[in-house]
């Protein structure tokens, strides 16, 4: 079991820690819950998009032709998707520092087919171990079975621009589908099509959809502005003469340090949040459950827990039915 990679949480704080942890820094994740162009806009630049879905069997053509100018591995190890979909923008882009530990893996792969790339990640101590410090404490070690087609399986897949083109990468096929030309300014608007054309193709009941962007920190930039405007009320105030910019000057300076402080507190929360999901609670659970039981508490608190259990469920029901019913009506009018 020592060579297993376990899964991960989608969530943008563990993909910010991941990548940072893997050598890279300047890089911040972001999760999407809007694909209209002026939310898209306020991310940029960005790198490339991570998108979670519900894997069903898709027959897209996929462009071998592009896999010798470009990082594409086909996923050769369970469960390493999600590192495999981060690989697969941060080495398909050039204007991000990699890193001592990426740069050799992508010097020493890349006169490597895919499926060899595939294999050399998962024989990658160092992305192994990064990727597996995620993982969700359990109170029992089991051996991993095998999806059968009755089970959920979701995937990760990426889309990055590469060579003028725009990509998505998906382990699972043989090659990167093309999805036609485009710029490093317009690809995000190519995007959304595409991945709205994917969601669509699914039940109107299915919303197990997660999208996150891998964008730059925005940290140095702010940091440069910040010395700007600092530079500038300081002129202002030697000047004397001109109150109306001086004041103008101030408010930006803090409106820039309102965004630091943003900033800050996101990375902050993302820390915190890393750090409870890394934490073993199973010792404090059992002693909490054990307290509970010798005085009496334990049965009734989960009593009561059942109870607000279904009462969730019969509201989610109704809503249900309500939003089904709703939906009839206006189909008949």
């Amino acid at each position: 079991m020592s060579n297993s990679w376990t899964t991960i949480e989608s969530d943008p704080g563990i993909f910010t820690q991941l990548i940072k942890e893997m050598g890279v820094e300047g890089i911040l994740v972001e999760e999407i819950y809007d694909l209209s162009e002026e939310a898209l806009e306020n991310l940029k630049p960005v790198y490339g998009l991570i998108f979670l879905f519900n894997w069903e069997k898709n027959d897209a053509a996929v462009d071998m032709d592009a896999i010798n100018n470009m990082f594409f591995a086909k996923q050769k190890v369970q469960n390493a998707c999600a590192t495999q979909a981060i690989l697969g923008i941060l080495l398909n882009q050039k204007e991000i520092k990699l890193g001592e530990e990426l740069e050799k893996f992508k010097e020493n792969t890349k006169d490597l087919d895919p499926t060899m790339k595939g294999i050399a990640i998962g024989e990658n101590e160092h992305i192994r171990k990064v990727h597996n410090s995620f993982k969700t404490q359990e109170p029992f070690e089991s051996d991993e079975r095998m999806a059968t087609s009755k089970d959920d399986v979701f995937h990760f897949i990426s889309y990055v621009p590469v060579n003028g083109s725009l990509m998505e990468i998906d382990g699972l096929k043989d090659g990167p589908v093309n999805h036609g030309e485009c710029t490093e300014e317009n690809w995000l608007s190519k995007v959304k099509p595409v991945i709205e054309k994917r969601i669509a193709q699914y039940q109107t009941s299915e919303i197990r959809f997660n999208l996150m962007a891998v964008t730059k920190d925005p940290l140095e930039e702010y940091q440069n502005e910040m010395k700007e405007i600092s530079q500038k009320i300081q002129n202002l105030e030697k000047e004397g003469s001109n109150i109306a910019q001086l004041e103008a000057a101030k408010m930006d300076k803090q409106d820039i340090l309102d965004k630091i402080h943003a900033h800050e507190a996101k990375l902050n929360r993302y820390a915190i949040e890393n750090a409870r999901r890394r934490h073993n609670w199973f010792p404090f659970i059992i002693e909490l459950l054990n307290i509970l039981a010798k005085k009496g508490k334990l049965e009734p608190a989960i009593a009561a827990s059942q109870e607000k259990t279904k009462k969730r469920r019969e509201a989610k029901r109704q809503r249900l039915a309500n939003a089904n019913a709703n939906a009839t009506s206006s189909e008949q009018k």
